[in-house]
Order: C-alpha cells, then sequence, then structure tokens
C-alpha cells in the first residue's frame, strides 16, 4: 500500500508541477502581451511555451485523477465515508483544473493560428 500511495502521490505531484509551469508561462505571455513587446517570432515563441505548458497541465490533471481513483478503487476497504468523498472530491478538482487547461490550449492555439495567418499581428 506504501508503495502505491508514494505512486499516486508522485503523480499528484507532477500535476502540481505542471500546473505551476503553467503559471509562470502565463506570466510571461502576459508580460509580452501588456508591453507589446519583443518581435512576432518571440512573441509566438512564448505562445508556444504556454500553449505546450497547458497541454502539460491537462495531461498530467486527467492523469492524477485516475491514479487518485486507482488506488481509491485498489484500497476501498481502508476508506471510510469521509474519506472517499474526499477523494472524489480531489479528483474531480484535477478534472476542473484540466479543463480550465484545455481551454487555456485551446485559445493559444487559436492564436498561433491567427499570427500565423498575419505574423505582424498585435496581440
Amino acid at each position: 500500500m506504501k508503495a502505491d500511495h508514494a505512486a499516486y502521490m508522485k503523480v499528484s505531484d507532477q500535476f502540481k508541477l505542471r500546473k505551476s509551469d503553467f503559471h509562470a508561462a502565463n506570466k510571461s505571455l502576459e508580460i509580452y502581451r501588456a508591453g507589446g513587446i519583443g518581435t512576432p517570432s518571440g512573441q509566438r515563441r512564448v505562445l508556444k511555451q504556454a500553449l505546450q505548458a497547458a497541454e502539460l497541465w491537462a495531461d498530467t490533471g486527467v492523469a492524477a485523477c485516475q491514479a487518485r481513483l486507482d488506488f481509491m478503487i485498489k484500497f476501498r476497504n481502508v476508506f471510510d465515508q469521509e474519506s472517499t468523498t474526499r477523494h472524489i472530491k480531489q479528483a474531480e478538482l484535477s478534472l476542473l483544473s484540466s479543463r480550465t487547461a484545455k481551454e487555456n490550449a485551446k485559445e493559444f492555439q487559436e492564436t498561433l493560428d491567427k499570427t500565423r495567418v498575419n505574423p505582424g499581428m498585435n496581440w
């Protein structure tokens, strides 16, 4: 059980790290957007980094949800009702977070698509 718990916690830690990576990449993107600085190719590079970070955040959120539920199912006899409810709630929050990440990724991809057509576009 300890090894399984450590494995699912490792996935959860990766999820937190990927979410944090996204926020750092998004902050860089916001600075570019607010200041209107940099070259169009530099702006696209930062946008691509934010897109990649959003996609990784989404993927690890789903993996964290799955790992938590798998652990809960495997060791269901050790969970009381309150623990079960907390685990399910955390799994739901991981999925909601993944959905937010996917929404961000979609927005970034749409912006990349627009700037591909109009490379000098100011966004």
